[in-house]
């Protein structure tokens, strides 16, 4: 099957032209940058290309410069397609290697006839033996250029003197009125009036003879009765407010780029009296050159230039991650509505007609920087917000380090591992914590809890819970676990130190005699995995929450461990996880994970290993999305003798 390479940037243009050429029994690849045309054309060798040569990255005159540089891709046919018929246009296809050219809107029928004659060329051509060598012909006379070209062109030279005389016309009434000059307005306006009356009789013309779209701009050059509206439309943009409301005084940076002299000096000084700083630029080249240099706050460009055409010239500023921020308005004399539709699709801000309506113009260019201003206004305040949440994301990484300090090196008879997540991922703190320390008497503390609420709020009083229990632990040898915790709560209840409540699982662990003493106050139940048989026991005592119930009575339970066995301190955070309430995992689901998690791990398998398996199997169920603050505490029994000491665990004095 024949096959033939679209390139094309625009997707409308490349549905029509792949279904069409479907239709007709083609293969179609497509690349939508003269880069990949060139790598594709390479890879595959369609049989033709169809190049559009108003392309971003590499335009299409580079690349098929570029396929007939290469011994692979000399040969193949290439159809030249443009949105603008020009004058020297064709020739410039048919120099950069290409075999023929054709515009836009498409007339199938007469890119069909096209796409035949070269496809019947290359085949003849390949069919076809060597000849000999023979004296080179003489070239062939160039066909002359199709009317629409010859008729564009002519329409873009006749208006644009027009357009000069219009628009130094205004300038003129509008100086001659500032110094009082009235004597020299009367003949200006005439002159003034002439011109208008030409452009219009021109622009009737032209639309008869099929040269322009007549009603894409209406009234772009307004007769001026009396001068006023030409004043008005000059005047210092510091007369009328400041022209983008930018917010440094200045009225806005402007560079404008076109090829004709005369009219580039036309909108300078418009846009000069007007109070902007304006730079010129000559050709595409140099105002990308330009545009490199220094920054602009618009683009005012041309798009009928030599070289680097307006389109090129917006496409590379659109694709550079640099200069894609600067709003650019495209000037043209052409009025055709499918210039306008290219213009916007390629990102341009806004387009101007030539000659210029100084009111037009003026609010354009005021629009555009307006839009520019609230752009860079949201970006700055993007990037300090930005600033701001790294700042506090620092500041909850340390406060929540010292919320929840490591666990130590080593825990004499235990193997412990922990892990925790936020669930406000913008703050990376919570109210969950954990806490692992030794006794004078030579048991370790293992305590989980959490504060209601999420975040910093929840967060800031840990503290208090964490060190008041502490402090009762160290001072009070001797007593139950079960009444120290009644007195933390009296204590916390009756002084109110606490906005919300507290839910806690606190364990004393003896490593002489693998011993547990355990209490829970409104916390889910420890999970505690038997070695031995793989079964799961539930640990609990059901007592009520901290710091909510002044009087509350607790209750300790004690337990015997054996080596081997596994004790899992968690927070809600993992038996509420799941998609919705009624999917939550809940104890009995973390047990069922705990006890798979434990038969993966196998008899040598250590906390760490415990640990994972776990948090995966949750993970899964909820789909990696935890919905609370997660804390969990995974205490494996090792049977080791040794008594905790200054060298296995510090405690303060």
């Amino acid at each position: 099957m024949t096959r033939i390479l679209i390139v094309e940037d625009n997707a409308d243009n490349r549905d029509i032209l792949t279904r069409r050429l479907v239709r007709r029994g083609f293969e179609v690849l497509i690349a939508e940058d003269g880069e990949q045309a060139v790598a594709l054309a390479q890879k595959e060798l369609p049989d033709l290309i169809l190049m559009d040569m108003n392309l971003p990255i590499r335009d299409g005159w580079s690349a098929a410069r570029a396929l007939r540089g290469m011994d692979a891709t000399r040969t193949l046919p290439i159809i030249a397609l443009t949105a603008h018929a020009l004058a020297g246009d064709r020739e410039k296809a048919l120099a950069a290697g290409c075999d023929d050219y054709d515009t836009k809107p498409f007339e199938m029928p007469r890119l069909f006839a096209k796409i035949d004659a070269l496809l019947s060329r290359r085949s003849a051509a390949v069919a076809a033996p060597v000849p000999p060598p023979a004296a080179a012909p003489l070239p062939a006379a160039a066909p002359p250029p199709p009317r629409a070209e010859v008729e564009a062109q002519r329409a873009h030279e006749l208006r644009t003197p027009l357009g000069q005389i219009i628009g130094y016309s205004d300038l003129l009434l509008s100086e001659a009125a500032e110094r009082g000059h009235e004597a020299l307005t009367a003949d200006l306006r005439k002159i003034r009036a002439a011109a208008t009356r030409l452009q219009t009789l021109l622009n009737d013309l032209l639309a008869t003879r099929g040269g322009s779209a007549p009603g894409v701009f209406p009234d772009s050059s307004p007769p001026v009765a009396g001068g006023e509206e030409s004043d008005n439309a000059d005047a210092p943009a510091g007369e009328a407010g400041t022209a983008a409301g930018l917010t440094d005084g200045a009225a806005g940076t402007l560079l404008v780029v076109d090829d004709n002299a005369a009219n580039r000096d036309l909108l300078a000084r418009r846009l000069t009296r007007q109070g902007y700083a304006v730079t010129m630029a000559e050709d595409g080249q140099r105002a990308l050159d330009v545009l490199a240099a220094q920054p602009f706050d618009l683009v005012l460009l041309d798009v009928l230039m030599p070289g680097l055409d307006g389109y090129e010239v917006l496409a590379r500023i659109k694709a550079d991650e640099r200069l894609r921020h600067v709003p650019v308005i495209m000037i043209s004399a052409l009025d055709d509505m499918e210039s306008v539709v290219r213009c916007i699709e390629l990102g341009a801000e806004d387009y101007l007609p030539k000659p210029f309506n100084p009111v037009l113009l003026r609010a354009r260019v005021r629009a555009s920087l307006e839009k520019k201003r609230l752009r860079d206004w949201e970006t700055r305040l993007h990037k300090e917000t930005e600033r701001l949440l790294d700042r506090n994301r620092n500041i909850a990484v340390h406060l929540q380090e010292a919320l929840t300090p490591p666990l130590p090196a080593c825990v004499p008879g235990l193997d412990i591992r922990d892990f925790y997540q936020s669930a406000l991922a913008e703050s990376s703190v919570g109210g969950d914590f954990h806490d692992v320390f030794p006794l004078p008497d030579g048991r370790i503390a293992l305590i989980i809890g959490d504060l209601s609420g999420k975040g910093l709020a929840a967060a800031s009083q840990i503290a208090i819970v964490r060190h008041m229990l502490r402090y009762a632990l160290y001072r009070q040898q001797g007593r139950a676990l079960a009444a120290t915790l009644t007195d933390l709560n009296d204590v916390l209840t009756g002084n109110r130190l606490l906005t919300g409540f507290a839910t806690l699982f606190a364990g004393l662990f003896d490593p002489a005699t693998n011993r547990l003493i355990y209490a829970a106050c409104g916390h889910d139940p420890a999970l505690l995995r038997r070695a031995a048989s793989g079964q799961i026991e539930q640990l609990s005592t059901n007592g009520p929450v901290l710091g909510a119930l002044l009087g509350a009575v607790y209750a300790e339970a004690s337990i015997a461990l054996a080596p081997g066995d596994a004790l899992v301190l968690y927070t809600d955070g993992l038996s509420e996880a799941g998609r919705v309430r009624h999917d939550f995992l809940g104890v009995e689901g973390l047990a069922r994970l705990l006890e798979a998690a434990g038969h993966a791990a196998g008899p040598s398998g250590d906390a760490a290993q415990l640990r994972d398996l776990l948090l995966d199997g949750v993970r899964a169920h909820a789909r990696n999305r935890f919905h609370d603050d997660v804390c969990l505490l995974v205490a494996r029994v090792t049977g080791d003798k040794e008594e905790a000491g200054p060298a296995a665990l510090a405690f303060p004095v």
